[in-house]
């Protein structure tokens, strides 16, 4: 995974929910609030990156479902924390 710039999150890929299809989330250092930035099962997402200096997560995906391929995609999510 990958720690935030502000040290509060890390983010990371995981294939927990179908084998060989890496999804994204991002959890607090703590282990708390894990979120999925991802869940399409017939996409593939990978190599993601913290903004420098804003709460943005950017990463590569590919579509592998029988739709024309779509490779290199540059994806974004706000991370903010959930209410409590």
């Amino acid at each position: 995974g990958r720690l935030s710039p502000d040290g509060k999150w890390v983010v990371f890929r995981s294939d927990r929910d179908k084998e060989g299809f890496l999804q994204i989330y991002v959890v607090g250092v703590d282990g708390s609030n894990e979120t999925p930035l991802t869940s399409n099962p017939n996409t593939v997402n990978w190599a993601p990156y913290w903004h420098p200096t804003k709460p943005y997560v950017i990463w590569t995906g590919a579509d592998h479902t029988d739709q024309p391929l779509a490779v290199g995609l540059a994806m974004s999510h706000t991370v903010q924390p959930r209410a409590s």
